[in-house]
């Protein structure tokens, strides 16, 4: 940990050697870690969200203020310009609406407070997953009844293979290559 605070470790050592798929969950837990070691005597709580996506409710049922993250994918196959994903279609999605987010966070703010540092979920749960295929074909459904852009269609979803970069030349590569030329 001291080389990874001065600079000289690597990323791949230090996801290696952590365990962590990725940097953003490594980075997420040092935080937390950091947060905790330092709270003193104030009362702490984390919430831990999952796929944060559209509201539910509030304000209004599908709003949202971004476009990063979950958002993005939705917005790139509604909008027509994502139509090769690599992916399992059976993999599963836990997403969680953003107002149902921000009921957890008003909770945890107003819930009695213990000396410990609490950690509080916000999640869908495995009753409520979906498929990253059903996902995708959610979203192409809506965006077809409700266009904003060309017509979408998720042209292939599996693995990075012969096919996939095949349809991804085709329905991604070559058109902005020509836009590009143009």
């Amino acid at each position: 940990l001291y080389d990874a605070l001065r600079g000289g470790a690597s990323q791949d050592t230090l996801l290696r050697e952590t365990g962590h798929p990725n940097t953003y969950t490594y980075t997420k837990c040092l935080s937390e870690h950091l947060v905790t070691e330092q709270k003193g005597s104030v009362p702490l709580t984390i919430v831990r969200p999952s796929i944060v996506s559209a509201s539910w409710q509030f304000p209004k049922p599908g709003w949202i203020d971004s476009n990063a993250a979950f958002a993005g994918f939705v917005g790139l196959i509604g909008a027509g310009h994502l139509r090769a994903i690599v992916g399992k279609r059976k993999a599963k999605l836990d997403i969680v609406p953003c107002d149902v987010v921000a009921e957890k966070v008003v909770d945890a703010a107003f819930a009695s407070a213990s000396g410990r540092a609490q950690v509080r979920y916000a999640v869908a749960g495995p009753e409520r997953t979906i498929g990253v295929g059903l996902a995708a074909d959610v979203i192409s459904s809506c965006f077809k009844r409700h266009p904003i852009g060309r017509p979408p269609k998720v042209a292939y979803l599996g693995p990075d293979n012969r096919r996939f970069r095949m349809v991804d030349w085709q329905r991604h590569k070559a058109p902005a290559q020509l836009v590009q030329m143009w």
